[in-house]
């Protein structure tokens, strides 16, 4: 016998339920948050979120941490890095 997956429809993860959501994703949804990390969606209340004005994507720490490291591994200057940050990047409160 074969049995149908269902899907959360925001996240894409395997639920059991007929809901649409999963249950964090239904959580997040009921609370009404609705800034979160554009990339692992973490809200603002696990982790400190950040604006980028220039590509206006929202970052989280652990995000904005992996951002950085690329421009380190690119051998772009510290100075210049420190920069980048403070010019581009806002706290989202």
């Amino acid at each position: 016998m074969v049995t149908r997956v269902k899907f959360c429809a925001k996240c894409g993860r395997p639920i059991r339920t007929n809901a649409a959501y999963c249950e964090d994703c239904s959580d997040r949804l009921a609370a009404g948050i609705k800034v979160e990390c554009n990339f692992c969606q973490k809200s603002k209340f696990l982790s400190p979120l950040a604006y980028n004005r220039e590509t206006k994507k929202i970052y989280c720490k652990d995000c904005l941490n992996v951002f950085v490291a690329g421009l380190r591994s690119r051998g772009i200057p510290e100075d210049h890095i420190k920069k980048i940050i403070d010019k581009d990047f806002a706290p989202v409160k």
